[in-house]
């Protein structure tokens, strides 16, 4: 959607906007300047808190190479069909690729998994693997 958007600084959703999204994969893949000037509590992508989720199968890079980016509120990410698009993973739980990679800036991401606490989502590409069972800030 927002694919190498390099000068892209913030983005603002309605809070319907995502609702019969089926694929996030990529979504600001390369949106170097995305929260550049924004505050360090505050979202570069205004809306993001209200992202309906419930029907995503991808993830994949999400968020790869937002440099910029100091901090996300994904507590509203329901991950029940999330899978990746890795055609040999075999693993067994949920799984994004590359979800938070290269974003060197962020320093706090707030989740909750409320949907199945025995499943857990893992998140590939950050400092270390991230996996989400609980409320995370």
């Amino acid at each position: 959607m927002f694919t190498n958007c390099n000068a892209l600084e913030t983005v603002k959703f309605a809070s319907n906007a995502t609702a019969s999204a089926n694929n996030m994969k990529n979504m600001f893949l390369n949106c170097e300047s995305l929260g550049k000037n924004t505050p360090v509590d505050e979202d570069a992508i205004d809306g993001i808190k209200t992202f309906s989720t419930s029907k995503v199968k991808y993830m994949d890079g999400m968020f790869y190479g937002c440099s910029h980016l100091k901090s996300l509120d994904l507590r509203s990410f329901d991950t029940t069909n999330v899978t990746t698009s890795r055609k040999e993973n075999t693993e067994p739980f949920k799984y994004a690729l590359d979800m938070f990679n290269d974003c060197v800036r962020l320093g706090k991401i707030q989740t909750y998994s409320q949907y199945n606490s025995t499943k857990y989502f893992k998140i590939e590409g950050w400092t270390l693997n991230f996996y989400m069972s609980g409320l995370y800030s």
